[in-house]
């Protein structure tokens, strides 16, 4: 009777272990995508002075597109660069240029996609954006505002507040009377004038240059 005590207490304590555990790791909202949702690699991170790679490999499940969680709980971007020959894969742990972790920043619960042609997440805190899809890591973009921001085609966006083009704020634009249309690429107007990747351009000249752009520059005309 004492031995099958003995068994049972241990059983019991092994079970609580598990349990305590699991609840150690954070609750992510997992969203599939039809690639792999386990995959094995190692970290990296920036430093003051360029970025560190580790050589000891985790599992790390997929919470959504780049982004995994390490089975010791913490939070990367995959990326294929860091080794020579590719063979080993790499989950970039901080910010870029920052030793800020994203698991200190990212909310994974309310972390989704913003459909476009270009890599842009956001949570309840911030706006992110992935400059490449690969060979990269994710950033903020300062000052979006999560629950306004929207794309208004590949190349601009805006909140509530300001407009962005490849997620930079656009000081020198009136935010007011800006326009742009989902097929006019990098070109956009506001009531100072035209722009051509956020530089300043005359309109005549800019046909005389580029001839087979007449019918996009027309439209922004008619704006």
């Amino acid at each position: 009777m004492k031995i099958l005590n003995k068994i049972f207490y241990l059983l019991f304590f092994a079970i609580c272990l598990a349990v305590l555990s699991c609840k150690s790791l954070p609750s992510d909202k997992i969203v599939s995508d039809g690639e792999s949702e386990v995959n094995i690699g190692a970290k990296c991170r920036f430093k003051e002075h360029g970025m560190e790679f580790s050589d000891e490999n985790f599992e790390w499940k997929r919470v959504q597109n780049g982004l995994f969680r390490c089975s010791d709980g913490d939070l990367g971007w995959i990326t294929d660069g860091g080794s020579e020959d590719y063979s080993t894969t790499y989950f970039v742990t901080t910010l870029p240029y920052s030793e800020i972790s994203l698991k200190s920043v990212i909310d994974t619960l309310t972390f989704a996609d913003i459909p476009g042609r270009y890599s842009y997440y956001k949570d309840k805190n911030n706006v992110y954006m992935v400059p490449r899809p690969m060979g990269s890591t994710i950033c903020i973009i300062d000052g979006a505002d999560p629950k306004t921001f929207k794309l208004l085609n590949d190349y601009f966006a805006k909140d509530r507040n300001n407009i962005y083009m490849g997620g930079s704020k656009m000081d020198s634009i009136d935010y007011k009377t800006f326009k742009t249309a989902e097929d006019l690429e990098y070109y956009s107007k506001d009531k100072n004038g035209y722009y051509n990747y956020g530089e300043k351009i005359d309109l005549q000249k800019e046909l005389e240059k580029y001839p087979d752009s007449k019918k996009i520059l027309r439209k922004l005309e008619r704006l």
